[in-house]
């Protein structure tokens, strides 16, 4: 009888006995096998056999050494390898996780999973088994706003803060005007050292983390300034009051918040006249002077209103009165008085009687 192995179809040289002996078995072996029996008579026979060659498992995809994840999120996990027949079997801090028998570890993490460290074995058909290196998890929490920012209403010239207060992993903010992101404002509080008339408007901040943010409170502001005020109305001109008589005087404004009044007489405050008007009998001549009104804003802008004068006249007395006389017809006569008091104005009354001379005859 003679024999002639075949590699896939090929003779191999020298195999021309009944068994072919492979040692030291690589990839390359693999293949179909057949021999060719032939005897003294013809036809000759050929039977064939599959060389599978399998290799022990090699990872080419490792698992990484950490995996951050956020609470309440699906999360996975996956490994690559070579080999023949392999198998999966993954572990949770050294315990098999029941069914998961795949190159890929699909799970829901929760915040149980924090520090849990991962490890998947490989087995094939051939020994050695391989392991992955361990993958350590970090569940991060979500993100949660627990203050927003708050309208402010002020003055030119002050300064303004608006903030925010949030909790979670990897916080970042953007604040805007306006809905237009304001370059640089970056942090949780935006501030303006001295704001203007043009600083007003709706202040915005976007809040983004790691996880996703939850939470209440307002994220847009609004800054409102306040504009000066104006007098529309003040005391003027002079009074020439007579004791016993009185005086009034108001002062009207336009604008302006939370306004406070201060009159004053020569420039000294009036204690308890603090509103828009003041009035007063006039008793004598210590009410006389002038008066002005101080107006104050919330913003701590005073305007001082013009001054009025008051005059207060005093009461007529005749210190001298005016005597009786007898003049003879053809004759002159004078009366005088004197008086005392401001304004002094004389109206005569004519009571005269005229008297005749006689002479002698």
């Amino acid at each position: 009888m003679n024999f002639q192995w075949k590699k896939n179809g090929v003779a191999i040289t020298g195999a021309n006995t009944n068994m072919l002996n492979l040692s030291n078995v690589v990839d390359t072996d693999a293949g179909t096998y057949s021999v060719e029996v032939m005897g003294q008579c013809p036809p000759s026979t050929t039977v064939s056999a599959v060389l599978t060659v399998n290799k022990s498992p090699i990872i080419t995809l490792d698992l990484p050494a950490t995996l951050d994840a956020c609470d309440n999120t699906a999360a996975q996990l996956d490994v690559t390898a070579t080999g023949g027949g392999l198998a999966y079997e993954w572990t949770k801090n050294g315990t098999v996780i029941v069914g998961q028998t795949t190159s890929s570890y699909k799970f829901n993490v929760t915040k149980a999973d924090n520090n849990a460290k991962i490890k998947v074995t490989i087995k094939g058909g051939c020994k050695p088994d391989v392991a992955s290196k361990e993958c350590v998890i970090t569940v991060k929490d979500g993100g949660a706003i627990t203050e927003g920012p708050k309208d402010l209403e002020l003055c030119v010239g002050n300064p303004a803060k608006f903030s925010v207060k949030a909790t979670g992993s990897g916080i970042t903010y953007q604040w805007k005007k306006n809905g237009v992101n304001i370059p640089g404002e970056n942090k949780a509080d935006l501030s303006i050292t001295s704001v203007s008339e043009a600083d007003a408007g709706f202040y915005t901040v976007e809040v983004t983390g790691a996880c996703a943010i939850t939470g209440s409170g307002p994220l847009t502001a609004k800054l409102s300034i306040s504009k000066p005020f104006t007098i529309t109305s003040q005391p003027t001109g002079t009074q020439n009051v007579c004791p016993g008589g009185s005086i009034s005087f108001s002062v009207t404004v336009s604008g302006g918040k939370n306004l406070k009044y201060q009159w004053k007489k020569n420039g000294t405050a009036l204690p308890g006249e603090t509103k828009s008007s003041y009035s007063t009998n006039i008793s004598g001549s210590g009410e006389a002077g002038t008066y002005s009104c101080d107006v104050t804003d919330d913003c701590g802008q005073t305007q001082t209103t013009t001054t009025a004068t008051v005059i207060v006249g005093s009461v007529a007395a005749i210190s001298t009165q005016p005597t009786s006389q007898i003049i003879c017809e053809g004759g002159s006569a004078s009366f005088s008085v004197t008086a005392t008091g401001a304004n002094i104005k004389y109206q005569w009354l004519s009571l005269i009687h005229i008297w005749r001379c006689r002479r002698a005859i």
